[in-house]
Order: structure tokens, then sequence, then C-alpha cells
């Protein structure tokens, strides 16, 4: 996807950052990691990487001739179990990592309980874990001029995705099926669907996270859609809100995905170099508080996007009032809101989009209408 060199120098940088972290070395299982640092996509690979400057791949001996070609790591061994456990000691004795202080993966999703047990069994107990994540996510919080273009083209395709749905939507369609027409989109532009895409309509609508179920859409119903699409192993966030067919609450629904849209256009406006996450979270918390007759979650209101649809910058824990990292950087990517509006136990509307953020006026890399449509 990129050039030799690019991967490279990212692995420079996490040798660099191990070296001030007080781990001895990473050992990776996730596949969007190995991904951003190797080039080699690959779901059952495993990868240790020393403050020393080594780095070894573990690969299913299946895998291995494609793995090759990908990679651009040279030290390869193969494994025919699922999990590698011969090879964990093995390799951690050559690297010199078995009294040594190993980060794992345990940011959310975090590292699999049964994952975590194995190696426990296959490393001597005299190795140490502790999160390791982070030094990978700083770095691909900070986003190349390649890694921005390949964004807009997932945002583009969003927009496509997003489009046929607008196109598609009628009273006796089902959520599911609609969710068929938006992925197929996806797809046929050359596309991924990196997670699923959240649709609903009518009462469903005021659910946290509405996976499309097999609910028809009937006349006067609100339909909400949040849209992910990925081209190049990059992602693009998109959410908008139809009304299908003629609604009794016709004007409540209007006010409030303007109110909706006031507020998410206000915080985009904040998102610049500098800012604090916390600042980002209560200026767009108040202009909520300032919709009467509607609730809204307390969720994340903004979140990275890059190589998978949630990376850093974010609020969890342990960072959850002030964020992580605490202040915004230019040419991170966010997407903001994905909370939205309910009336309570009737309808929701939400909007979200993905932006750049740059020392100045943050940078819209969705563009789709932001017009209530009636279809």
């Amino acid at each position: 996807m990129f050039p030799r060199k690019t991967y490279e120098e990212r692995l420079g940088k996490i040798v660099a950052a191990l070296d001030q972290s007080g781990l001895d070395g990473l050992l990776l299982n996730r596949t969007s990691n190995i991904a951003y640092l190797t080039g080699a996509v690959n779901s059952c690979s495993w990868m240790f990487i020393t403050k020393e400057g080594k780095w070894v791949a573990l690969v299913m001996d299946s895998d291995v001739e494609v793995y090759r070609e990908e990679s651009v790591v040279k030290d390869i061994k193969t494994f025919r179990d699922h999990d590698p456990f011969s090879l964990f000691k093995k390799v951690a004795e050559e690297l010199g990592l078995t009294r040594g202080r190993i980060g794992l993966e345990f940011s959310r999703p975090g590292i699999f309980f049964n994952t975590f047990e194995i190696l426990k069994f296959s490393l001597p107990p005299t190795v140490q874990f502790a999160n390791g994540e982070m030094l990978i996510e700083e770095l691909r919080a900070i986003k190349s001029e390649e890694e921005i273009e390949y964004m807009k083209k997932a945002a583009r395709i969003a927009e496509l995705g997003m489009d046929s749905a607008f196109k598609a939507v009628k009273p006796g369609l089902s959520e599911a099926d609609l969710a068929s027409e938006v992925e197929l989109t996806i797809r046929r532009a050359n596309g991924r669907v990196p997670v699923v895409n959240y649709i609903a309509s009518g009462k469903r609508t005021c659910l946290a996270h509405h996976a499309p179920s097999n609910k028809k859409v009937e006349n006067g119903d609100v339909v909400t859609l949040d849209i992910h699409a990925g081209y190049m192993g990059y992602c693009a966030d998109l959410s908008r809100t139809i009304v299908c067919g003629d609604s009794d609450q016709a004007d409540k629904i209007k006010q409030a995905y303007a109110d909706m849209i006031k507020a998410e256009e206000q915080t985009i406006q904040e998102c610049r170099n500098g800012v604090a996450l916390k600042e980002i979270k209560k200026g767009f918390y108040q202009r909520m508080n300032e919709v009467r007759g509607l609730k809204f979650l307390l969720g994340p209101v903004l979140h990275g996007v890059g190589i998978v649809n949630h990376e850093m910058p974010y609020f969890q824990f342990p960072h959850n009032e002030k964020g992580y990292p605490e202040k915004l950087t230019s040419n991170m990517v966010l997407a903001l809101s994905n909370i939205g509006l309910y009336f309570p136990h009737d309808w929701g509307v939400r909007v979200e989009d993905t932006i750049l953020v740059t020392d100045d006026e943050p940078i819209y890399l969705t563009h789709f209408t932001k017009e209530l449509v009636h279809v």
C-alpha cells in the first residue's frame, strides 16, 4: 500500500518509543497494528518487536507466501496450530525477552482473556506484561498526506453508500435490506465495510447502537443511518437522518435535526490544533443541554478515525474526563458526533462527519447534504 520505506520508518519510530517507555519489547496480534507497521494484512499472525530494533513475525505456514509479499519483515517463523504456543517461548528466548517487560494490546477491545492465559502459560513466569498499544496508537493518530488522501476516498465511498440509502428507503423495506443496499454500493465502489453499519427506523432510532434488524420501515418513520466505509485500509464515518413519508411530528423532528446539526457544526469549529478534548466535550454538552424536551447519551462526542473506525484520540477509561491525548494535534482525523438527540421512546436523529484537524479551520472530509430529506 505504501512504499517499503514508510513501514521501515514506522518501525523505527516504535523502536525509539520503546526505548523511552520502560518496555523491553512488544508482542502484537491485532491485524490493524501489524498492517500499519509492516504492510501485511493477516489476522493469524503475531509480531515481536524489541527496543534493540529487532522484529520477528510469527505466521501460519499456509499464509507465509502472501505475508512475505506484503510485509517488510524478513525474519518470519511459521506455525500450524491456531496459536503458536511453542514459538512464543522460543522467539522470546532468541530476542532476550524472557525476563523483560513485554507490551501487549490491552486497549479497547483488548486482548482476549483466553489469549492472555495462553501467553502466560507459554512464556516464562519471569516475563512481565503491560499495555504497550498506546505507543502504536500515538503514532497512528497523526496522519500523513497519503493516509489523508485514502481517507478522503473512503469518505467519498461512504457518501455513495449514504446516497444509495436515501434512494432506496421506502415503506416496507427492512433495515437489513437497506443495509445490504448500502454495503453493496460500498463494495462496488472498490471500498470495504470495516464495521457494522448502523441503520434503524421508528422507535429503534432511540437505541445507542442500532444494528439493522428485520423491522420494516413504516410510513412516518424517522430513519437514522450511520455509515462506515473503508478504502485501502483507511476509514471514514458518516451519519444522517431521513423521514420516510408523512409524520405527525414533522415539526419536532425538523427542529431536533436542526439543533443536532447546529451543535455538531459549532463543535467541529472548535476542533483545532492545541485545543483540549475536555473543552470540546464540554462545549458540545452545553449546546445539547440547551435543547428542551429531548435527551442525548453521555457518549464520547468524538473519536479518532484511521486504519480502524475508532482509534486515538478518544474518551475512554482512564481518560473519560480529559481524553487521550489531552489536546488535538494537526493532521488528526476525527469523527464527530455520534451521539444523537432522542424524543424518548419514539424517535431519534443523528448526524456525524469525518474531519481533519489543522492549525486553522478544520476541514470536512465528508460533504453529504445535511438537509432533512423526506422520501
